[in-house]
This record gives structure tokens, C-alpha cells and sequence, in this order.
């Protein structure tokens, strides 16, 4: 999803330059916020995540899981405009690009999830793939095949 990224001298702050271009299976644009939500859900204790340990080494997660405020901005992922995201880290983690790799850390479409059920709702009654939309190049249209993304 991004062109580029900067690491700062320090290691700790990794600004992603998302592609303008991207967008949804539905045609919507991808942005940074979608990755802020994506974030804030995938803490949420509410949804129980078993993977939200991925996000460990990002600041004030482990504090944002554990406390009962609930305040998302003292965690270090925010998007700075529409293409821009920023993640600050406790330590440096020179494997934290790998991280990035899991499944946790892909976006989800807002308001998909808003549409079926609670932000933190870890079961919903979405009617499977033909009710999300995806981020990548394929598609995958129900009782069809898959396919290229138009």
C-alpha cells in the first residue's frame, strides 16, 4: 500500500507514504485513517485479538489493551493526512517492516464493519466475501472465480 516509507535516525518513527491510487475492490480510496481504525479495532480488547501482540513494540499499545480509557491517541499510529502514516515505536525493532507483513496489520473497510456489527464486535453478520471489500489486486466474486481488480 505504500510507495515509500522513512525510517527516522533514531529508528523509533516510521512514516509511510501511502499510493494516492489506492483504493478499495468497491472503488473506494484507501487511507491512512483506514489503517489508524484498522489499528484501534484489532487493540480493542473488546475484539480479543490474538495477534494484536504484533503491535507490541509500537508505543503505548500494551497500555491502550490494559486500560479502561480507552484513549487511542496515546498510541503511536496516526495519519497525518490521507497518505500519510506514522508509527512511533518504543525501541528500535529492526524486524518491525516484517511485522508488517501479517495479516493483523491490513486494513479493513470502516464502514463494512460499522455496517454489520460494533467496532469491537469480533463476530458479525456479514454475509461473507461478498459483503467485504478487499485492498489488493484480485477480487473474488461469490459462486465465481477469482480475478484480477478492476
Amino acid at each position: 500500500m505504500a510507495e515509500r516509507w522513512d525510517i527516522s535516525d533514531d529508528r523509533l518513527t516510521y512514516t509511510f507514504h501511502l499510493r494516492a491510487a489506492a483504493k478499495w475492490s468497491n472503488g473506494d480510496p484507501v487511507t491512512a485513517q483506514d489503517f489508524v481504525f484498522s489499528a484501534r479495532r484489532i487493540l480493542s480488547p473488546g475484539l480479543g485479538s490474538p495477534f494484536r501482540y504484533y503491535y507490541d513494540d509500537v508505543r503505548g499499545t500494551k497500555e491502550f489493551t490494559a486500560s479502561a480509557a480507552r484513549d487511542f491517541s496515546t498510541v503511536g499510529i496516526r495519519a497525518l493526512d490521507a497518505h500519510t502514516l506514522r508509527i512511533e515505536l518504543t525501541h528500535p525493532a529492526p524486524y518491525f517492516l516484517f511485522l508488517l507483513g501479517n495479516w493483523s496489520w491490513y486494513p479493513v473497510h470502516r464502514a463494512t464493519v460499522e455496517k454489520y456489527g460494533r467496532f469491537d464486535q469480533p463476530f458479525s453478520d456479514c454475509p461473507g466475501p461478498a459483503g467485504w471489500w478487499a485492498t489488493g489486486p484480485l477480487s473474488w466474486r461469490t459462486g465465481s472465480r477469482v480475478r484480477p481488480s478492476s
